[in-house]
């Protein structure tokens, strides 16, 4: 099994090693007296190299615009964040796909006015009339029953 030294940040095998948690050349050092090896610290584009590496290694899906490996947690998609804003969310045709539509005036099956409706199947102007619509099924439907009973 494989560690990383906590001086010197490189991979080790603990058994070939008097510590646990640092490479036998960073304890050679220290028993000649010397200081011991500064962790180096990546730089962000370093860190980012490393984890685009990863990424591939595993498999991960790519970009269709720019070929960059598309991190898991941005979801079942085609594109990488990125591309997505810059060329697929201002493309015109995107636009024309998402805007919302409009569909011809009708009558409110309740009060009688006029609506723009936000959906085709959309019958009802307002929520009150839903009520109203709802409240006037219920009593139809009651006298239904009733005359059902009156016949029998």
């Amino acid at each position: 099994m494989l560690r990383n030294c906590h001086r010197c940040n490189k991979r080790f095998n603990p058994d070939n090693s008097e510590s646990e948690t640092v490479c036998q050349a960073c304890m050679d050092l220290q028993k000649d007296g010397k200081p011991p090896v500064k962790f180096k610290q990546l730089t962000w584009v370093e860190m980012a190299k490393a984890r685009r590496e990863k990424l591939i290694e595993s498999g991960a899906r790519l970009c269709m615009a720019c070929g960059e490996p598309i991190s898991p947690l941005e979801g079942p998609s085609m594109f990488c964040t990125d591309c997505f804003n810059k060329k697929v969310w201002n493309s015109t045709s995107y636009r024309q796909r998402t805007t919302k539509k409009v569909y011809p005036k009708r009558t409110c099956l309740s009060c009688g006015k006029e609506f723009q409706p936000n959906d085709p199947r959309q019958r009802l102007c307002s929520p009150e009339c839903k009520h109203a619509r709802h409240n006037w099924n219920q009593k139809q439907r009651l006298m239904r029953i009733k005359q059902k009973g009156a016949n029998q």
